[in-house]
């Protein structure tokens, strides 16, 4: 047993971060080098390195960058006394050069890039800690200094999870605090690829341990870009690396991942056969009966339970869910927010309206005291309460509700996000009961033109899309038209979800109707 388990702990801890590596290359200084050291957290890096400076054979040199003004030369004096053995830090860069207005000091970034010469003349190992929202003007006002790096570190707060429910996909928006923007996602996007092409000089166990965690990371990321297929490229190579090292305990995170890719692409046999295995594979791998882990596997199966309308299932599995996060978590916790949703849905699926509003409101103030007023989650709720009071045929507020949360949710997730097209087809749902019918087409095609290039032609929200424009063209007298778009939802609609489901019978009924009407004309 202690042989067997070992391993495993010790590969969980390099799993999680580049600390680990970090270390390794400072063990043994030799002359220049420039170590660029990239964190979302100042709480989370502060504790990795102050972990750092136990495990190195000597303590590093720190010096603030704010206590530095131009030129630069205190800096190098300062670095000059150093032993030429010491580690340089080199921290606090964001308060030197951002102003309290937000204005970055553009001067000071060229500054430091023109003392890189001297700086290496002094032949010592520097590391500079560097925010990830500094990151893209840094290289550019600053690319001496980027270029000549040795190497480049990630320290997330996600890796600091004990639980790596950080890595359990639940939405487009959960653990989006520290990314929230759009160009914040893709500037990441290029640092994890970056990192990822230096892992390949790792020694060979060190550097599949590395490419698992890497893999993982992209596959997520380019998940909430929306680039799905090249998402589960990543989590099929990560579970080749996980069967190799041979533990379970890896699986269902992947498992997971893999099956809420596949529920955004509307393949929802799949999303369930691989939620259904995560959790049974986590509920004898993750220890506790409450593991948060367990409780995002379990309502995203709810949530799949949901979209096939098998709605008691769907209640029982996103309650319990929700109970098991509660009693681990607390009643506040940030990762409350994607099950109150799940459950929320299930709700209104219901027609429970008031339980369904009541769930998102809790959620809309777990975003608001916890995370941020401008966080994605939002929009996200805000859009949802207006699809709930659109179940109450209460069109006007709705299309309010539905309407205001776009540009936020464009800001998140860009502006040709499949998530988006559902956006789009939700607002153009209202503005057609709200008798916009020129708004509703033109919202309408909008959708279709998005889920179509990011997901493709079988996609589900495309046969809702058709099913919608066909009631455009009905109410314009376009019978012909409306045939045409109801005969592709039907399409779509036979293919993806069982025999029984309502969308399939319904649509069965509309056509009917139809060419029943048809006849008389």
């Amino acid at each position: 047993m202690a042989t067997n388990g070992s391993p495993r702990r010790r590969r969980k801890k390099q799993l999680g971060s580049d600390l680990d590596r970090l270390i390794r290359n400072l063990q043994e200084p030799d002359g220049f080098a420039i170590h660029i050291v990239v964190y979302d957290s100042k709480s989370f890096t502060k504790k990795a390195l102050k972990e750092l400076s136990t495990r190195l054979p000597s303590p590093p040199r720190k010096i603030e960058f704010k206590k530095i003004k131009k030129p630069l030369e205190p800096l190098l004096e300062e670095i000059a006394l150093s032993e030429p053995q010491d580690i340089i830090y080199l921290t606090e860069l964001d308060k030197a050069i951002v102003s309290t207005k937000g204005e970055i000091n553009i001067d000071m970034l060229a500054s430091i890039n023109e003392k890189l010469f001297d700086l290496r003349q002094l032949n010592r190992v520097v590391v500079l800690i560097l925010p990830l929202h500094l990151v893209p003007v840094f290289r550019e006002e600053a690319p001496d200094f980027w270029e000549w790096r040795s190497n480049l570190y990630l320290l997330q707060e996600q890796d600091d999870d004990p639980y790596r429910t950080s890595f359990f996909l639940c939405d487009h928006f959960a653990d989006s605090d520290w990314c929230q923007q759009y160009d914040q996602k893709l500037e990441l996007l290029k640092l994890y690829q970056v990192v990822s092409s230096e892992y390949q000089e790792e020694d060979a166990e060190e550097q599949k341990m590395l490419e698992y965690n890497i893999l993982g990371k992209l596959a997520i990321l380019l998940y909430k870009v929306g680039e799905y297929h090249r998402a589960l490229i990543y989590l099929n190579q990560q579970m080749e690396i996980a069967m190799n090292f041979g533990d379970e305990k890896l699986f269902p995170e992947i498992l997971n991942n893999i099956g809420i890719i596949n529920d955004a692409q509307g393949n929802y046999k799949f999303a369930v056969e691989n939620l259904e295995r995560a959790w049974e594979l986590g509920s004898s791998n993750l220890r506790g009966n409450n593991h948060p882990a367990k409780s995002i596997i379990l309502s995203n199966i709810g949530n799949v339970q949901c979209t096939l309308e098998n709605l008691t299932e769907a209640f029982v599995k996103c309650r319990k869910a929700l109970r098991m996060a509660e009693s681990k978590l607390g009643m506040r916790h940030p990762r409350l927010v994607p099950l109150l949703l799940k459950l929320s849905r299930v709700y209104r699926k219901q027609k429970k309206w008031e339980e369904a509003l009541d769930h998102f409101r809790r959620g809309l103030q777990i975003v608001e005291r916890k995370l941020d007023i401008e966080h994605p989650y939002v929009a996200v709720i805000l859009q949802n309460i207006g699809l709930t009071y659109h179940g109450q045929k209460k069109y006007d507020m709705a299309r309010r509700y539905v309407y205001r949360t776009l540009e936020m949710t464009e800001r998140s997730l860009g502006s040709e996000h499949p998530y988006l097209g559902l956006l789009l087809n939700n607002i153009g749902l209202t503005h057609f009961h709200c008798d916009h019918i020129e708004w509703a087409i033109k919202y309408f095609f909008w959708a279709l033109d998005i889920r179509t290039r990011t997901v493709g032609p079988e996609d589900p929200a495309i046969g809702d899309i058709h099913e919608n424009i066909a009631r455009v063209y009905l109410s314009q007298g376009k019978s012909r038209e409306a045939q045409t778009s109801l005969d592709t939802a039907r399409e779509i609609f036979n293919a993806k979800y069982p025999p029984d489901h309502p969308k399939v019978k319904d649509i069965e009924e509309y056509i009917d109707h139809l060419k029943e009407a048809m006849t008389f004309e």
